[in-house]
């Protein structure tokens, strides 16, 4: 099967820097995502890096997922206090094109006051898959949640 006809391509689900949380009534905000297709013989390099600032005792629960053909195929949730950090990052590799797909990122919370989603990276890089790229499907590398407050 041959390499698809593709030039590395980078997409930002949220650009680097500070975003302030503004609640909507539910207590959820979506903060970014992509929506594409990936052709076949393409990888998709996934890497996250988001942290929670703010005002000592504040936190938000987040939540990554990627779907393909309207099924959940990866799911990492968790719950950031001010100062913690979470990293996601994993490969999706096509051998066949894979229509349909989604990357989302949202956080939610009450009361969350002053808080900020720091974005040092949420990207994802597509590029050919090359005959060292990970199997078919998806491979997981890091999801790390850091930083405990003493």
């Amino acid at each position: 099967m041959g390499v698809a006809a593709i030039d590395d391509r980078e997409f930002f689900f949220i650009r680097p820097g500070s975003t302030p949380v503004m609640e909507d009534s539910s207590g959820q905000l979506i903060f970014g995502g992509q929506f594409l297709t990936i052709p076949a013989g393409v990888q998709a390099d996934v890497e996250i890096e988001i942290e929670i600032a703010g005002p000592k005792g504040g936190a938000l629960n987040f939540s990554h997922d990627l779907v393909i053909y309207d099924q959940q195929q990866y799911l990492r949730t968790g719950r950031l206090e001010v100062g913690q950090t979470v990293k996601i990052q994993y490969t999706v590799v096509s051998r066949t094109p894979y229509e349909g797909v989604h990357f989302r990122f949202w956080v939610e919370g009450y009361n969350t006051s002053g808080l900020e989603v720091v974005t040092k990276n949420a990207s994802m890089k597509l590029s050919p898959a090359g005959s060292d790229a990970p199997p078919d499907g998806l491979t997981e590398h890091e999801f790390q949640i850091s930083g405990a407050e003493e």
